[in-house]
C-alpha cells in the first residue's frame, strides 16, 4: 500500500465529520443580542405610552373648545412623529456607515429619553409638537439597530436571533399603553401621589418611567454593545483553542475559534482593509436603487408596509361599523380584546413558529409566501360580515348610533369621518341589526383566524431585514441600505391610514359596489405587493 493511501483513507473517513461540523451554527454573541433587543424595546415603550392619555391631554391643554376636534389634534401629534421619523431614517442609516453604529444608536436613544421627559412637562400644544418632532427624528436609529442585528448574525443562526428581536416591538407596544394608562394623572388616582407637582404635570410620571427605562438601556448598551461597522470594530486577540465551532461568517470582527495565528493576522489585516473599503463603498440611495434586489425590496417593502398598516386601520373600522353597513358592530371593549389578541398572536408566532420555518425554508420563499397572505385577508374580512348578517336579528334604533369616544386614539379622526359618511352624522338607522349571542362565538373564531393570518403575514417584515442584509453590496453600506428600505416603509405607513380610512368611508357610505369597493381595491393592491416580492427571489435564484 502506498504511504499516502493511509492518509487518503483517514481524510475520507473524517470528511463527513467535517461536513457536520460546518453545519454547526455560528455561536451568537448572546449579550450583544440581549443589549440590542433592549435598545429596540424602549423605543415602542416611549412612543406608545402616550396613547391612553393623549386625548385627555389635548383637552387639558385647551387646544380646542370643540370635543369633536380632539381626535384631529391627537392625530396631528402622531402624524408629526411619523413625518419626522420618515425624514430621519435614511440619514441615520447613512451616518452610521460613516461614523459607526454605536454613536448613532445611543445619540438617538438619548434624544428619545430627553424628548419623552419634556413631553411629560409640556404645558402647551406647541411644546407637545416640538417634543414629538425630536422623538421622531431621533427614532431614525431603528435602521441602524437593524443593521447591527444583520452584522452579528449569519444564515446559520438567524433562525434563533431574528424571532427574538422580532418580539421587541410588539412587547414594547403592549408595555407602553399599560404604562401610560396606569400612571397618568396619578394625583387623582392614588392618594399617596397627590402632590402639587403631579397635579401640575399629570402626565409626567409615565414619561419619567419611560425615560428611566431608556437611560438604563443606554447605560447597558454603552458597556456591553460592541461596534459592528467594518473598519470601526475591534478585533479580539484572545488565546485561541481548537474547537468544532463553525468557521462561518464571523460576527463583529472576531476571529473563528479554530483560527491559526496566520488567520488571525489576516483577520486584522482584513479589518484594516474593511476600513478603506468602507470609505469607498459607503453607498448612496441612487447607487443602492441601481441594484435590482434592493430596488425590488424597496418596492415590495412599500406595498407590504402599506398593506400591513391598511389592514390594521381597516380592521378597526370594520369591527366598529354596524352590521347592516358592512361591519361587525363591535363595541370599544370588544375591539380592545381583538387588538390584544392580535398582539398575543404576534408574539407567539415570532417565538414558536418563526425559528422553525427559518430553519427549514429559504428566506426568499418565506418572504414570497407571507406576502401572498394579504390578498386572502382582504377577501376573508367581508365574509365575516356575511356571517354576522346570518346570525343577526333586525332591531329599530332610536337616536342613531353612539359616537366613538371609547375607541379614542385607535381610530381617531378617520373613524369620525367614516361615521359621518356611513351613518349620516348619527341620524336614525332603521332596521339596524344586532348579533345573536350564539353567533358571536362563531364570529370570534373567524376574527381569531383572520388575525392569526395577518400576524403570520407580518413576518414578512422580519424576512425583509434578512434580505436587505443579503442584498447590501458591502458591510459598510448596510446602514444606508436599511435606512433606505425603512424610509420607504415609513412613507407607506404615513400614507396608508388616511387613504384606507377615506376609501372605507366612501365605499360604505356611498354603497359603491354594494359597499365592497374597499375590499376590491385592497385586494388589487395586495396582489401588487405579491408581484413585487417575486423579483428578489427570482433574481437571487438567477445569480446562483
Amino acid at each position: 500500500m502506498h504511504p499516502n493511501d493511509t492518509d487518503y483513507e483517514r481524510d475520507t473517513a473524517t470528511a463527513p465529520l467535517l461536513q457536520r461540523e460546518k453545519a454547526i451554527p455560528t455561536p451568537l454573541p448572546k449579550l450583544q443580542l440581549f443589549t440590542l433587543c433592549f435598545a429596540r424595546l424602549v423605543d415602542p415603550i416611549a412612543m406608545t405610552q402616550i396613547f391612553p392619555y393623549i386625548n385627555q391631554m389635548i383637552e387639558d391643554l385647551h387646544v380646542t373648545d370643540d370635543p369633536s376636534r380632539v381626535g384631529f389634534y391627537s392625530g396631528v401629534v402622531d402624524s408629526i412623529f411619523s413625518l419626522a421619523q420618515l425624514l430621519a431614517i435614511y440619514h441615520s442609516g447613512r451616518l452610521s456607515d460613516k461614523i459607526g453604529r454605536k454613536p448613532v444608536i445611543f445619540v438617538g436613544l438619548a434624544g428619545v429619553a430627553i424628548s419623552t421627559l419634556l413631553f411629560g412637562l409640556a404645558r402647551t400644544f406647541t411644546m407637545v409638537i416640538i417634543t414629538r418632532v425630536i422623538a421622531g427624528a431621533l427614532s431614525g436609529n431603528i435602521a441602524v439597530i437593524h443593521s447591527v442585528l444583520g452584522e452579528i448574525t449569519d444564515e446559520s443562526n438567524q433562525a434563533f436571533a431574528f424571532p427574538i428581536y422580532g418580539l421587541c416591538y410588539p412587547l414594547g407596544a403592549i408595555i407602553g399603553p399599560i404604562l401610560g394608562g396606569s400612571l397618568s394623572r396619578p394625583a387623582t388616582r392614588f392618594t399617596w401621589l397627590d402632590i402639587p407637582f403631579l397635579r401640575t404635570y399629570p402626565y409626567f410620571l409615565p414619561c419619567f418611567v419611560a425615560t428611566v427605562t431608556t437611560l438604563v438601556a443606554i447605560a447597558f448598551g454603552l458597556y456591553f454593545l460592541e461596534e459592528t461597522l467594518p473598519g470601526k470594530r475591534k478585533v479580539k486577540t484572545t488565546t485561541i483553542h481548537p474547537s468544532t465551532t463553525s468557521p462561518a461568517q464571523v460576527s463583529y470582527g472576531t476571529a473563528p475559534a479554530s483560527a491559526t495565528t496566520n488567520e488571525i493576522s489576516n483577520t486584522v489585516a482584513g479589518s484594516n482593509s474593511d476600513k478603506d473599503a468602507g470609505a469607498e463603498q459607503c453607498a448612496t440611495a441612487s447607487s443602492l436603487l441601481a441594484i435590482p434586489q434592493i430596488r425590488s425590496l424597496a418596492a415590495s417593502g412599500f406595498v407590504l408596509s402599506f398593506c400591513g398598516m391598511a389592514f390594521d386601520v381597516v380592521f378597526v373600522l370594520f369591527c366598529f361599523t354596524p352590521i347592516e353597513m358592512g361591519g361587525l358592530a363591535f363595541d370599544p371593549t370588544e375591539i380592545g380584546y381583538a387588538l390584544a389578541l392580535a398582539g398575543t398572536l404576534s408574539a407567539s408566532i415570532q417565538l414558536f413558529i418563526t425559528p422553525i420555518i427559518l430553519g427549514r425554508f429559504k428566506v426568499e420563499k418565506l418572504y414570497d409566501f407571507t406576502n401572498s397572505i394579504w390578498p386572502l385577508l382582504f377577501v376573508l374580512l367581508p365574509f365575516l360580515n356575511i356571517l354576522a348578517r346570518i346570525g343577526s336579528v333586525e332591531r329599530a334604533v332610536d337616536g342613531g348610533v353612539k359616537g366613538i369616544e371609547g375607541v379614542e386614539r385607535m381610530v381617531g379622526m378617520f373613524v369620525e369621518a367614516a361615521q359621518m359618511q356611513t351613518l349620516g352624522g348619527g341620524a336614525a338607522v332603521e332596521g339596524a341589526l344586532t348579533m345573536r349571542a350564539e353567533w358571536r362565538a362563531v364570529i370570534w373564531v373567524g376574527v381569531g383566524i383572520i388575525l392569526a393570518l395577518s400576524r403570520f403575514a407580518c413576518l414578512a417584515f422580519s424576512f425583509s431585514m434578512i434580505l436587505v442584509r443579503n442584498a447590501a453590496p458591502s458591510p459598510a453600506s448596510l446602514g444606508t441600505a436599511n435606512g433606505l428600505i425603512q424610509s420607504v416603509m415609513c412613507l407607506a405607513r404615513a400614507i396608508a391610514p388616511a387613504f384606507v380610512s377615506s376609501l372605507f368611508a366612501v365605499s360604505v357610505g356611498q354603497r359603491i359596489l354594494g359597499g365592497n369597493m374597499i375590499w376590491i381595491a385592497m385586494f388589487i393592491l395586495s396582489l401588487l405587493a405579491l408581484h413585487c416580492t417575486r423579483n428578489p427571489t427570482e433574481e437571487d435564484g438567477e445569480s446562483d
